[in-house]
């Protein structure tokens, strides 16, 4: 006697849920600094391919000032959406990527720091009650460390965000907040502004000068701990490729000196872009474009809750790098 249909399909679909059970491989057990990766050297390579970098234009990563915190950018290769996820060192080891519980609404990108790690600064396209904001446009908000949790975000209001769109937020040691806005433009042109905190509230926001900005696009600032040099990332004449990273020194008069192109240890000829230093300032971390070749994950109880919401990463798009910091104090003008 055949047995009936729905008994089959009960005992093919106990089958497929077996093979899936057995074939899913759990996200690996991550331990020490740098989510357990081996030191890099002078010349850029991967950071943890198919473990983050997986070519789902992860960009802008921040770390907390001790370490044990990071916080990323993942954009859909559509693209579409855009969330931030989250990582936390316990009991000596680094958890499984999550979405943060304030990337809840439109789409959130480009985290970072407060100097003393309780403000998460970050940029979003959700709702908001100002009245200048262009429809569909970004502002800078924050949130404010709960324990182990974060409070509602906050947008940090018209001295900050204007009726363009505002990105890529960095706080510096002394409180400064600087970050990148095509505001003032007609042609869509990005540029680095600042704004001191000072008397308990941000001041308003003032355009860096040339040097460091130019007629061409610059963005995703990023400040030494002693204030002594500005990453960013520019599409002015003399890049290697679509945009590259360049650092400024401060001059003893306060003022900022010609950038200077890290050059081809760092940059390549696709888009290299949003600087950022580990919190030792010992490795530089960005996001590029370069990878041509697919990046394979093998821990699919990440990359399937990635699949599920973006769909599959693509060669080309954005994955992190990262490399020694000394490149920095190579580069930099004797005095």
């Amino acid at each position: 006697m055949k047995p009936p249909f729905k008994t089959i399909a009960l005992l093919l679909l106990a089958v497929t849920i077996s093979f899936a059970r057995q074939t899913t491989i759990e996200f690996p057990k991550l331990t020490g600094p740098y989510l357990g990766q081996a030191p890099t050297g002078m010349i850029s390579e991967l950071f943890a391919p198919g473990i983050i970098s997986m070519g789902y234009h992860e960009h802008r990563m921040a770390f907390s000032p001790d370490g044990n915190e990071i916080y990323f950018t993942v954009f859909s290769t559509n693209p579409t959406r855009a969330i931030i996820m989250r990582m936390q060192l316990k009991n000596g080891t680094w958890s499984t990527p999550a979405v943060a519980s304030f990337s809840d609404s439109g789409m959130n990108l480009h985290p970072a720091f407060s100097a003393d790690g309780k403000r998460i600064f970050f940029s979003s396209t959700r709702p908001s009650n100002r009245v200048s904001r262009q429809k569909g446009g970004a502002d800078i908000w924050f949130v404010e460390r709960q324990g182990d949790s974060w409070s509602l975000p906050e947008n940090l209001g018209d001295a900050i965000n204007s009726d363009r769109n505002e990105s890529s937020p960095f706080a510096a040691e002394d409180g400064t907040l600087f970050f990148e806005s095509n505001r003032n433009s007609d042609k869509n042109d990005w540029d680095i502004y600042f704004s001191r905190f000072a008397n308990g509230k941000y001041q308003n926001a003032e355009k860096l000068p040339f040097p460091v900005n130019t007629e061409h696009e610059e963005g995703g600032p990023c400040v030494s701990l002693d204030g002594s040099f500005i990453l960013f990332n520019s599409n002015r004449p003399g890049t290697l490729g679509e945009a590259d990273i360049y650092v400024a020194f401060k001059k003893m008069d306060g003022t900022w000196a010609e950038p200077i192109n890290l050059g081809e240890k760092v940059n390549s000829k696709f888009y290299d872009w949003a600087p950022c230093l580990t919190p030792d300032g010992n490795y530089i971390i960005f996001s590029s474009y370069r990878n041509i070749e697919p990046i394979v994950s093998e821990y699919t109880s990440y990359s399937e809750t990635l699949q599920k919401n973006f769909g599959q990463p693509k060669s080309g798009f954005g994955a992190f790098y990262w490399l020694d910091a000394k490149i920095i104090a190579e580069l930099k003008p004797k005095e």
